[in-house]
């Protein structure tokens, strides 16, 4: 597609340099008083351009086959996020409506069930009633993450990332691929390079417990009640012992913010991880079949709607047109610098050796007869 306007654009370019040596020509002094001379200059002249015109087209057809065969890895990140910031905004804008119903409804709902007396409305104050966190909050509400690609097959949101010099704690933004098999990480969501990726084809999936809580915290959980939530932490291991998972840490381990949150980032790690071999082992807790089959069956509620086909072709045609866009800026600022490089900066460091060349090497019969004087001129001059 680019390559025919790259070859006409040489040709425009040999047409400004040949306009060139004919107005240099004629606006040479003494050169017009010996017209054989003339003509042979200038042939000499177009015969070079002809030959720096051959070599530009040359350059430019591989430029595009360079361009058109590589794009750099940059505008393929960018194109991601900018799905996923996309999304993100219709996801909003779909919320908003129904977020707005349910806030006036429940304020109408508030307001009916704590009517106010007239003394309190006079001027008494009266503490608002806060609504109890319900324990099943997770489990109700949904996952928190953005999905986004043609196929859905791209998934971000934030993981508690440990520590393993600290110990503690770093939320940081995951992106899955599950296509490809990666799990990168940033420190910011805004970030254009990932900081680790990790290449789940080579890894295990493990869910563990939380970690042990310190004596104070298990005094105040032994006055609440004795239960014990879900753990949110699964770990990411290499399947050879002796390799490593990221940079020079042998296991990674995440934590989900939520329970809905672990159960989408576990089932997605582990559907990649086990498509190419790799094992999964839940946590051995009180109860796993049990809890097995819950996950499994909240995992199944939480499966991603179809995918629409007109949405997914209007997401290929946006990928195409950037994919696009992409080589064809590149080409309109490398194929100029090649028409420069191979017709004017050649004409410029070689037509005059090509003249002192041509002409020496002629023979002496051939350049008497090229020094032949016009006759007007040579009238006008005796």
């Amino acid at each position: 597609m680019a390559k025919e306007p790259s070859r006409l654009c040489v040709d425009e370019v040999h047409r400004v340099l040949l306009d060139i040596v004919n107005a240099s020509a004629n606006a040479t002094p003494g050169l017009g008083r010996y017209p054989p001379f003339k003509r042979e200059v200038v042939a000499i002249a177009s015969n070079a351009l002809d030959s720096f015109k051959s070599d530009a087209k040359k350059m430019v057809v591989a430029l595009v086959d360079m361009e058109r065969a590589f794009v750099p890895a940059q505008h393929f990140i960018r194109l991601v996020q900018r799905r996923m910031e996309r999304q993100r905004r219709e996801d909003e804008m779909k919320n908003r409506p129904s977020k707005k119903g349910q806030e006036s409804e429940q304020s109408v709902t508030n307001r009916a069930s704590s009517p106010q007396t007239k003394s309190e409305q006079a001027g008494g104050s009266s503490k608002p009633t806060k609504e109890k966190p319900s324990p099943d909050k997770d489990t109700k509400e949904g996952p928190n993450l953005q999905v986004a690609g043609p196929a859905g097959e791209i998934t971000a949101g934030y993981l508690l990332k440990k520590s393993a010099k600290t110990n503690g704690w770093s939320r940081r933004w995951f992106v899955l691929n599950e296509k490809s098999g990666k799990l990168g990480y940033t420190k910011k969501q805004e970030e254009r390079h990932f900081r680790g990726v990790i290449t789940l084809e080579e890894c295990n999936l493990e869910e563990v417990d939380e970690e042990e809580p310190s004596k104070s915290l298990k005094d105040s959980k032994k006055a609440n009640g004795p239960e014990k939530g879900p753990s949110l932490v699964f770990k990411i291991t290499n399947r050879v012992a002796y390799k490593t998972v990221l940079k020079a840490h042998s296991a990674v381990v995440l934590k989900a913010e939520s329970t809905a949150d672990k159960v989408e980032w576990v089932n997605k790690i582990k559907a990649v991880i086990q498509s190419k071999g790799g094992s999964f082992k839940a946590a051995n807790t009180e109860g796993g079949p049990l809890k097995q089959s819950q996950t499994d069956s909240s995992t199944d509620a939480m499966i991603r709607r179809p995918a629409d086909p007109e949405e997914e072709l209007r997401w290929m045609s946006q990928e195409v047109r950037g994919y696009v866009e992409a080589v064809l800026n590149s080409l309109a600022a490398n194929v100029p610098k090649a028409i420069v490089l191979c017709q004017v900066e050649k004409a410029k460091e070689d037509m005059l050796n090509q003249l002192y060349s041509s002409i020496s090497g002629q023979s002496n019969a051939k350049i008497e007869e090229l020094l032949q004087e016009d006759h007007n001129a040579k009238r006008r001059r005796e």
